[in-house]
């Protein structure tokens, strides 16, 4: 198995939280660029049926030049079809992924286009098989968002799709987490982010776009601060978010209920090192809150109480009523929180165990 090159960049453009009950959330990941750049535990890529050459250009191709990975004219041995149209490739877990599903649009030997017909009936297979999807452990998914390449399909025609797929697997299986859907196209952003906002009821006020940018601005300059990798690295998804053509305030107020999550989770490692860790963000607040109020910090409590309501507002409301005002608090709040907390991992030894 030959090395990976370094990936390309993929930013995050929006996310989405799909409420199921009692279980955890669903949350569906959007981002603009290189479906490789990101690890899931499955991979779904779309081929013609006969044809699994890797082509330039083409996923198959990117992972036969990063993973040593090549296919051709035939499904190798060890494949394991769950329909007529989509197949589990055998593969060792590379980078990219833990198991490549490939989805036959059409077969090869069919000269017409690709009609939406037969997309349509990509995604219903998609619908249908996630029970397969994730049999083996599988909690994390990348996929394309397919029609949105050559064969251009209307953007609103299929996120639309795409968000009904998603919302049908988050009812189907509480095993799968994430979802990522990866946009080929860079230019197509701003017209599949308000194609995305539109679908899911999200209305915001263009005239507060620059107070989310000032925001943003202020946190892409302090990430290099907070040392911790996995607080970073949530930070560096929200400043892609706030800086995303038509920015998602409810993107932006999702990812800010991640970061109190994190940040809440260190500081209760802190005060209990040995603890479970409650199962609720309120309760992670309830639990710091002695500690926070003992280093006269009372003020963070409000920071994490509104990355938690207006996180929680979004997922969970009907009203949608998040404005980009009301992202820019939220990088605020998260700038505010990832501070204390870094100053409170570099004390350690100093905080009150309990």
């Amino acid at each position: 198995m030959q090395s990976a090159p370094a990936p390309a960049r993929a930013p995050l453009f929006n996310l989405a939280e799909i409420p199921r009950g009692e279980s955890s959330s669903l949350y569906a990941e959007f981002y603009a660029g290189d479906i490789l750049s990101v690890h899931s535990d499955a991979l779904i890529v779309s081929s013609f049926s006969g044809d699994y050459y890797p082509v330039p250009g083409s996923v198959l191709g990117a992972i036969a030049d990063r993973f040593g990975l090549r296919y051709g004219a035939v499904r190798p041995d060890g494949t394991a079809s769950v329909a007529s149209n989509l197949h589990r490739f055998p593969t060792a877990p590379c980078a990219a992924f833990k198991e490549l599903w490939v989805l036959e649009i059409k077969d090869i030997s069919d000269q017409e286009p690709v009609t939406p017909g037969e997309i349509a009936l990509a995604f219903s297979t998609l619908r249908q098989s996630i029970p397969q999807l994730v049999k083996s452990g599988a909690s994390s998914i990348s996929m394309p968002l397919f029609g949105t390449g050559y064969i251009n399909l209307p953007v609103g025609e299929v996120v639309d799709q795409t968000i009904d797929l998603l919302q049908g697997w988050a009812h189907a299986t509480p095993l799968l987490r994430t979802v990522r859907v990866f946009a080929q196209d860079l230019g197509k952003v701003a017209v599949l982010n308000l194609a995305i906002n539109k679908r899911l009821g999200y209305h915001d006020q263009a005239s507060a776009e620059g107070l989310l940018h000032a925001a943003t601005a202020e946190l892409r300059q302090k990430i290099a601060s907070f040392g911790d990798e996995e607080l970073a690295q949530e930070l560096r998804m929200l400043v892609q978010l706030g800086t995303a053509p038509n920015p998602a305030s409810c993107a932006v107020a999702v990812k800010g209920r991640r970061v109190a999550e994190v940040c809440t989770k260190r500081l209760f490692r802190q005060i209990k090192p040995d603890a479970q860790f409650p199962s609720k963000l309120a309760g992670l607040i309830n639990e710091v809150e002695v500690f926070v109020k003992e280093k006269n910090q009372g003020w963070i409590l409000n920071y994490l109480q509104l990355l938690r309501s207006v996180g929680n507002n979004e997922a969970h409301s009907s009203t949608r009523g998040v404005t980009l005002t009301d992202a820019a608090a939220v990088i605020v709040a998260a700038i505010r929180v990832a501070e204390f907390t870094t100053a409170a991992d570099e004390q350690g030894s100093g905080m009150p165990k309990r």
